[in-house]
């Protein structure tokens, strides 16, 4: 009888250990990950990277899928989505959550960082530390790397205006239909620099250029080529207005809820592609500028001169109307080398 009871205890035993292993090997996780990017783009193969990275670090207890082209919403739904949990995170340029924190606000202004080097300085800053914290307040995190060591998933290389008319200095600007984002403050600029905005999707701006509801559109030059923009207004001016890193935005909640091992795989992640993102960028550009000239576009670098002129006054008036905080465009000012 005692065999008996031991055999049928090291039954029982065995039995609950593998209902025990099934439990942990079946605590998986699926995330949706929201973006406005094309799968074909190059911010596209970024994304596809980033989940494929995710999942082998995480020996598949992660697994990212991709909204591409919107199919989780627009950017604008986006935000909502991710600070409610809908969505579990979405990958946008920084400047996105202003609605949450309108500090951020200034990232759009342009000619507010003179270059990436005056970028990395204020990441490293108090300043960018209580942006973050804001953030955290609000339901969303950012997943980011030590802030002493930046990695900056750079996006553009720099910025251009595509036109169905060229585009050679701020006076050309007047009266031009200019495709534009949700914001308050995009709105704000580019009414002072004289154009007429409509407000469009990004998946439907190709359309509406097309179609002659706009005439030209603003977008980083890396992100141009695959959306063909180029084919219903070819006249591609580089204006480099402000400088975009990619930032991977998860909400906070869900995020706190992962075991440690997966955050570190998804920092790790997001670090390794930004450096290979940051490595192909400027060939990629390049590599699409050519294509665009070889399918009949134009493209023009010009003095920028005009540009910064004409919007420069707005910086002290938005400032006082309370855009962002009183002295923070001049505290981003001081910090040039």
């Amino acid at each position: 009888m005692r065999k008996d009871r031991i055999v049928i205890g090291l039954v029982v035993f065995l039995v609950f250990s593998v209902i025990a292993i099934g439990s942990v090997r079946a605590q998986t996780y699926r995330w949706r990950l929201g973006t406005i990017q094309a799968p074909s783009s190059f911010t596209g193969e970024g994304l596809s990277l980033f989940a494929k990275k995710v999942a082998e670090k995480t020996k598949g207890q992660m697994k990212i899928q991709i909204g591409f082209s919107s199919v989780f919403g627009s950017l604008k739904e986006l935000v909502p989505a991710v600070t409610m949990g809908s969505v579990e995170m979405m990958v946008e340029a920084q400047n996105w959550w202003d609605t949450i924190d309108k500090n951020r606000k200034i990232y759009v202004f342009p000619y507010t960082f003179s270059d990436w080097d005056h970028m990395t300085v204020y990441v490293k800053s108090p300043m960018w530390q209580a942006e973050l914290k804001k953030l955290d307040s609000q339901n969303i995190h950012m997943i980011f790397p030590d802030p002493q060591k930046p990695i900056l998933w750079k996006k553009g290389p720099t910025r251009v205006i595509l036109s169905k008319r060229p585009i050679w200095s701020a006076k050309d600007l007047e009266g031009l239909k200019l495709r534009l984002y949700e914001s308050e403050l995009a709105k704000r600029v580019w009414k002072h620099m004289g154009c007429n905005i409509t407000v469009v999707d990004w998946a439907e701006s190709y359309l509406a250029l097309k179609q002659g509801m706009v005439e030209a559109i603003t977008t980083p030059l890396s992100e141009t080529y695959d959306m063909k923009f180029h084919e219903v207004a070819p006249y591609i001016t580089d204006i480099n207005e402000f400088l975009q890193f990619f930032a991977v935005v998860v909400n906070k909640p869900k995020w706190d809820k992962l075991p440690p091992k997966i955050q570190r795989a998804m920092i790790e992640s997001a670090n390794e592609t930004a450096l290979w993102s940051n490595e192909h960028l400027d060939r990629r550009a390049e590599s699409d500028l050519q294509k665009m000239m070889g399918e009949g576009a134009f493209f023009i670098r010009t003095s920028l001169k005009s540009f910064s002129d004409k919007i420069a006054p707005l910086a002290k008036v938005l400032e006082d109307e309370g855009m962002w905080r009183k002295g923070l465009f001049d505290d981003i000012q001081k910090l040039k080398k």
